[in-house]
């Protein structure tokens, strides 16, 4: 973690660098003046947001791992009901074929 911190911070501070150098010397309204200082103040957040970017990355894995899981247990759910009915029918079949021939011998 304090890698990715160290790494965060530099990386900001360049890329504020390379906005401040950018608009050196280029005559802007107030405007855009006041979007492009906002936009280099927004870039140093602190430190807490690349926690809790770390920590809904890792919350979000275990989401995602959780969604798995569920999506296996359906599954076997599926196939477990589609066993039981291949049983079921075959069960059927058989009664009806049972059927069928007592009929027929009742028939002739």
């Amino acid at each position: 973690m304090d890698s990715a911190l160290r790494v965060d911070k530099l990386a900001r501070s360049l890329i504020a660098n390379l906005l401040k150098q950018a608009v050196s010397g280029i005559k802007l309204s107030a405007e855009r003046e006041d979007l492009i200082r906002n936009s280099i103040e927004a870039i140093d957040y602190p430190e807490s947001r690349i926690i809790r970017f770390a920590s809904d990355y890792s919350k979000n894995i275990e989401s995602q791992k959780e969604e798995a899981d569920e999506t296996q247990n359906r599954i076997a759910e599926v196939k477990s009901k589609i066993d039981e009915l291949e049983e079921l029918t075959s069960i059927l079949q058989s009664l009806a074929s049972r059927y069928q021939k007592e009929l027929l011998e009742i028939e002739k």
